[in-house]
């Protein structure tokens, strides 16, 4: 897959999140682990939803475009659904802020979306999970498909 750019990119979105948000603990590597004594926290994660050769007569060079969630978890009182959602937007402002598409990492960074929920209870916790369509051109062929792989359960669906 494209790791290698991917990985650049999450690295990325990580760097901006910590210098904009310092007071927030980084959960990416483990984001169960997020305890409601441990908020802020946030963690990063990328899922590849697209990917086509960037031209017919350019081998080894593909275009991706990735969706990355941004999740953050914060505790408080009062009206949370609209202090996450400020911070969904605020994460947006931060990705989307200099140097633009993440230095040049990426052909273009777009908001997709956000999804609020909040726990009950006096010092309630809220998570925020923030979209992100992300799109890169990459030199990393996409996982080998073995040859014959379908023929088999092709020729039996449709006889």
């Amino acid at each position: 897959m494209a790791g290698g750019k991917r990985k650049l990119i999450l690295d990325a979105v990580r760097a901006r999140i910590a210098v904009a948000w310092p007071d927030a603990v980084d959960r990416t590597e483990e984001p169960e682990a997020a305890a409601a004594d441990r908020l802020p926290a946030f963690w990063v994660a990328a899922a590849e939803r697209e990917r086509e050769p960037r031209a017919m007569n350019a081998p080894g060079a593909y275009i991706v475009q990735d969706e990355i969630t941004v999740a953050a978890q914060v505790a408080g009182r009062g009206d949370m659904e609209s202090r996450l959602s400020s911070l969904a937007c605020g994460l947006a402002d931060v990705l989307a802020a200099p140097p633009a598409r993440l230095g040049g990492l990426a052909q273009y960074v777009d908001p997709a979306g956000f999804e609020v929920s909040v726990g009950r209870g006096e010092r309630r916790v809220g998570t925020v999970e923030a979209r992100f369509l992300v799109q890169f051109v990459t030199d990393q062929a996409p996982p080998h498909v073995p040859g014959g792989a379908f023929d088999e359960g092709y020729s039996e669906a449709f006889d």
